[in-house]
């Protein structure tokens, strides 16, 4: 009988300390769980903020774009207005 008793009280332990450890294990778990959850929401922030400012480049350069051509077309209408160079032989007569 007492070896029975032994043999339980023995598993009991036994068993305590494993819940004991798988415990911790899970709590671990727990926590990198929590941090992957933080990294994942870090990341998509990130995400989000890369795209708005590619986004925002693409804009950029549509409207320096834009502003080139704007400019480039004023200039051939400006050119295109500008009176020839005086001839200097009329002036000398």
């Amino acid at each position: 009988m007492w070896k029975q008793f032994l043999e339980i009280f023995t598993n009991v332990v036994t068993y305590a300390q494993r819940v004991s450890k798988l415990e911790q294990k899970v709590k671990s778990q727990e926590q990198a769980l929590k941090d992957l959850a933080t990294f994942s929401q870090w990341l998509a922030f990130e995400l989000q903020r890369v795209k708005d400012e590619q986004k925002h480049s693409i804009e950029h350069e549509s409207d320096a774009r834009k502003l080139f051509e704007l400019r480039v077309e004023n200039q051939l209408l400006k050119s295109g207005r500008q009176l020839p160079p005086a001839n200097d032989d009329k002036e000398n007569q």
